[in-house]
């Protein structure tokens, strides 16, 4: 694409960096690439704090402040299922817990700090949002960007609000438009085939997980 989104005062790309070769190459894969970034960030973070820094003061005294890991990301525990590591970090926890029930005044001991995996995902959505604004005039991110399946509608509002040129807005509207309405159109026919009158005409594979992909991209999508 050789149409350029911004106004010429803007400074040259910045050099290409680690995260941007990530980020491209997330591009190649299924489904919204900030959300495999995250997905690959944060569940590398939980198993390095497992198996590397399980030990580390700084580490521990930041999780007992946390209360260990929320819901959501406590899920990266069972996943990669280092017992070891979660015991020792767990136990302190449930120390702390138990001393703040029994210690404090009702109300009280509920307070705590955010998790710090949420912590780490906010900052890779910045990290890649930011290389989207970065390079928004780079030929060869935007022709590696419209080779993919484009983000999800959590990330893509993240970016559009960040952005500043109308015209980058409209590429990113008009790009997802596009893919929303062949998705769109892969729904109808999965419920029009499903229907008894048209059960005899083959569900094609993108009609199929169409549904699925409706989902991830309202929602974002978790790690395979």
């Amino acid at each position: 694409m050789k149409k350029k989104f911004f106004n010429k005062k803007r400074k040259e790309n910045p050099e290409k960096f680690l995260g941007y070769i990530k980020l491209t190459d997330a591009f190649k894969k299924e489904g919204c690439a900030i959300c495999r970034r995250i997905n690959e960030v944060t569940f590398n973070y939980v198993d390095s704090l497992l198996y590397e820094n399980v030990n580390d003061p700084a580490t521990r005294k930041k999780l007992k402040a946390s209360f260990g890991l929320c819901i959501k990301h406590s899920e990266l525990l069972f996943k990669i299922g280092d017992v070891l590591g979660t015991a020792i970090i767990y136990k302190d926890i449930l120390n702390v817990f138990l001393n703040d029930l029994t210690n404090k005044p009702f109300n009280s001991f509920i307070k705590k700090d955010d998790c710090p995996v949420c912590i780490k995902e906010v900052e890779q959505t910045d990290s890649d949002i930011k290389i989207f604004i970065d390079f928004q005039d780079d030929d060869e991110f935007i022709n590696e960007f419209n080779s993919s399946d484009g983000l999800c509608a959590v990330h893509l509002q993240k970016l559009i609000e960040r952005v500043d040129s109308n015209e980058y807005k409209k590429y990113l509207i008009n790009f997802h438009a596009k893919k929303l309405n062949a998705l769109i159109k892969d729904i109808d026919e999965l419920i029009r085939k499903v229907d008894y009158r048209f059960t005899h005409e083959e569900i094609t594979t993108n009609e199929s997980g169409s549904w699925k992909r409706a989902v991830e991209f309202i929602s974002g999508k978790k790690r395979d």
